[in-house]
């Protein structure tokens, strides 16, 4: 009987079973792998930094096509872009993997780069990402299998991706949704895709739906760390990019509060800009903290 705390009382059992043969034995089951890994970027050159235990090969795939079994690699991208590497760690008790977006960028966003083209929501992993820091992807990742149309109900994101963002001269930045949008539980339930009609019927939420507004280039400079996107909302209208789910200083969702807080500008730091010579990459994060301390932050990055 043990001793502690009733009820008492309990007994620890163990089997126990003698093999007359060794050779009728089951092998001892061992640990699998632990991933734990790091990359870092500067421009074109990814550093991998594999801290890893358990395993007895590797295999990375560096988003582009290349690979690696080393266990640190380092990795050159021929153009830029943004891509997602993943690490496979493996040995006799089985595998694991993991992924993480690297975005790879020699060039600097210009307000003129903005302009152009509309831009639209990536549809692959690692597109829309929150975490505890700008550009943190920590606390949650959009699936792809949610945004290429593989997923239906509740769940399903694919509407955003043809979502259009867009900049023109003169500080006017235009946002249509295409006929749907993404509700994420600001415009009532269920979530999902809804139409325009709804969007329109949705309270609050309708200050989502299409709609032009203004926008402000900064620049990098000495004392912003990085260019800052700053939008003016629209007439009867709530201006953001991507996803409007955070916004500068807080998240919208609660549909009986103004949206974006009742503020009537919001703002979001370029990440990156990149060029792969077929495709444009822009990369945004928003700070939704109070505090505006950026230990938080909604991060979208979208193509054209």
């Amino acid at each position: 009987m043990t001793g502690g705390a009733s009820p008492q009382p309990a007994y620890w059992r163990f089997v126990l079973v003698h093999y007359d043969n060794p050779a009728d034995e089951p092998p001892i089951p061992g640990p699998s792998p632990s991933l734990d890994f790091s990359i870092e970027l500067n421009g074109l050159n990814l550093t991998c930094t594999n801290n890893s235990t358990n395993a007895t090969s590797y295999e990375w795939d560096f988003g582009d096509g290349q690979t690696s079994t080393e266990q640190s690699p380092v990795h050159t991208y021929l153009t830029e872009g943004a891509f997602n590497v993943t690490l496979k760690a493996t040995n006799a008790n089985g595998f694991v993997t993991g992924t993480k977006p690297a975005f790879a960028t020699n060039s600097v966003v210009t307000e003129a780069i903005l302009q152009g083209g509309a831009w639209k929501v990536r549809a692959d992993n690692y597109s829309i990402f929150c975490g505890q820091t700008m550009g943190g992807y920590n606390w949650y990742s959009v699936p792809k299998s949610s945004l290429d149309g593989s997923t239906s109900g509740a769940d399903d994101w694919s509407c955003i991706t043809d979502d259009e963002f867009t900049f023109t001269a003169g500080g006017i930045y235009t946002y249509s949704t295409n006929g749907s949008a993404r509700n994420d539980g600001y415009f009532g339930t269920p979530n999902g895709c809804i139409t325009d009609e709804e969007i329109a019927n949705s309270g609050n939420g309708a200050f989502f739906g299409s709609g032009t507004h203004s926008f402000t280039y900064q620049p990098a400079k000495s004392f912003l760390a990085r260019p800052v996107i700053v939008l003016t909302n629209g007439a009867n209208r709530a201006a953001f990019i991507g996803f409007y789910k955070g916004y500068y200083g807080g998240e919208n969702g609660d549909g009986s509060l103004a949206p974006n807080g009742g503020s009537p500008t919001n703002r979001y730091e370029v990440m990156g800009y990149a060029n792969s010579g077929t495709k444009e990459y822009l990369f945004l994060s928003v700070d939704y903290s109070v505090a505006h301390d950026a230990s938080q932050s909604w991060s979208v990055i979208l193509e054209r």
